[in-house]
């Protein structure tokens, strides 16, 4: 399963959530971007003490819109110095989530995160990116991502939500899901391709086990008969009917599956 991050949408009118975008095992650098580290300093202790007390209601990081446009100002602001080429993208996003901020509430999930070590070191480390963010100072993580990365700096929307997908706000972003679709498609098919060739080599490979074991079998078997002809009952004779009888069961246990 992984560990999951989420932003959830929900409705003033109904209180009615929905899930917009999700994360597998990481942090979307975009969702980082919206980020400020007051309200990570504020929410910090009760992240911690969500995680470690399993009785107490998960209290989820709020993001109002006020505090989103600040936000997404200081993130262009370092996009233009650091990475101009995701800026566009992360526009796209931006707006689409301040959008939605105007009309109700989008919270971020991200405890599962602190599984990777614990919630004290990852709530530490998030700060730590943010402030380099608000100082415009270079982060590794944000400075070789570029256009292809659209999947991994955003998440992937909700199939199921058919109200508040980003797919059917960014032509850009839904490209980038069907050439995933079609790249696991594809992996998917030659899986199936190498599997299908793998399964006909071993079930040739059984066929010649067992004619050869079968012919073994035929000659040990002519050769007892050979052997009592000439000699009656003898050591040899008993050998030969042995290596037969083995040789023939082992090829009928073999057809059967059983070996």
């Amino acid at each position: 399963m992984g560990n999951r991050v989420t932003i959830y949408y929900t409705e003033p009118q109904t209180d009615d959530y929905f899930l917009v975008v999700e994360a597998n095992n990481h942090l979307p650098i975009f969702w980082i971007l919206l980020l400020d580290s007051k309200s990570l300093l504020q929410y910090k202790n009760r992240f911690i003490s969500s995680y470690y007390n399993e009785y107490e209601e998960y209290e989820e990081l709020q993001l109002s819109d006020k505090q989103l446009q600040t936000n997404i100002n200081v993130a262009k602001k370092y996009l233009h110095t650091y990475n101009i080429e995701i800026l566009p993208l992360f526009n796209q996003f931006a707006n689409y989530l301040l959008h939605l901020s105007k009309k109700g509430k989008l919270d971020i999930h991200m405890l599962e995160m602190a599984n990777f070590s614990n919630p004290e070191e990852f709530i530490e480390n998030l700060i730590s990116d943010v402030q380099k963010i608000e100082n415009n100072q270079s982060l590794e993580k944000i400075k070789y991502l570029n256009k292809k990365d659209f999947l991994k700096l955003v998440g992937f929307d909700d199939s199921s939500n058919d109200k508040y997908r980003f797919s059917e706000f960014s032509q850009e972003y839904s490209e980038s899901i069907q050439n995933y679709k079609a790249v696991i498609e594809y992996e998917k098919y030659q899986y199936n391709l190498n599997r299908d060739k793998k399964n006909r080599k071993e079930h040739i490979r059984k066929i010649i086990d067992i004619l050869f074991m079968s012919i073994t079998g035929i000659f040990f078997s002519v050769g007892m008969l050979f052997v009592m002809f000439k000699e009656g009952i003898s050591l040899m004779g008993i050998i030969c009917f042995i290596m037969g009888i083995g040789c023939l069961f082992y090829a009928y246990f073999k057809f059967k599956g059983n070996i």
